[in-house]
């Protein structure tokens, strides 16, 4: 951020966040006046086929906010080019760090950090939180199996098909110290660890759940005791994802 007539460059590994406007308008420089210069990239040529094209309904609107929203072909286990104010991986289902070898993940962290000039912000599947389909929601699945010392997640669909994944799940302290390595950690929580799983849907059933005797009781409860959870390390993997939130060291 070199004025205030300059942009502030984000990327987004997995482009997919890529596409939401509310999310490109959130990470704007509010007040100040900067324009964003937003690249999402994926090692997936279909994906990116998909994300420009979701792009395209609202590319106009976007620019009107100071946004440029472009998007690339990159494999995160190769040189990133160029710096970056901040880099996002992945606000998604399925992260892409977890798609990584247990080799590779490291060198990603590290370019991850290389490149940032401000923070690195990553989601990780949490080691112990709940099963993921990946490319499907779990209510299509026949059978899933994830082989954690092989880092291999197998799916049989409904209709039958078969299909194999590079899946791997990191703990938080691992996760951690190679993160430390390339930059100073300014927050790791747990994601959903379980408070919110028990707030109603406005939309579904609030009326009559919020109509339980005592239930604000407990809700005050659970969220005093998750907010001392959180905070040991051991905790944060029994998270739905593991938040990571990090500033290159400079």
């Amino acid at each position: 951020m070199r004025s205030a007539s300059a942009a502030v460059r984000c990327a987004e590994c997995c482009d997919k966040p890529a596409s939401d406007r509310r999310r490109l308008k959130a990470l704007r420089a509010g007040d100040n006046a900067l324009g964003l210069h937003a690249v999402g990239f994926d090692i997936s040529s279909g994906q990116l086929a998909v994300a420009r094209h979701k792009a395209e309904r609202f590319r106009a609107r976007v620019a009107d906010d100071g946004i440029d929203l472009t998007f690339r072909r990159h494999d995160l286990c190769q040189r990133c080019p160029g710096a970056t104010a901040i880099f996002t991986s992945c606000y998604a289902p399925t992260v892409v760090l977890n798609h990584l070898p247990k080799r590779a993940l490291p060198r990603a962290i590290a370019e991850l950090c290389r490149v940032s000039c401000l923070r690195v912000i990553a989601t990780v599947q949490a080691l112990a939180g709940p099963p993921t389909g990946c490319i499907i929601g779990l209510e299509q699945l026949g059978d899933y199996r994830e082989d954690c010392s092989r880092g291999l997640l197998t799916l049989v669909l409904k209709d039958g098909s078969a299909h194999r994944l590079t899946f791997n799940l990191f703990s938080a302290e691992m996760l951690k110290t190679l993160f430390a390595t390339g930059a100073g950690i300014v927050d790791l929580r747990p994601v959903d660890l379980f408070l919110s799983r028990f707030a109603p849907e406005a939309k579904w059933s609030s009326t009559l759940v919020n109509a339980l005797p005592g239930r604000e009781d407990v809700m005050r409860k659970l969220k005093e005791i998750e907010e001392q959870l959180w905070r040991q390390l051991g905790w944060v993997d029994h998270g739905t994802h593991i938040l990571i939130v990090a500033e290159a060291k400079r």
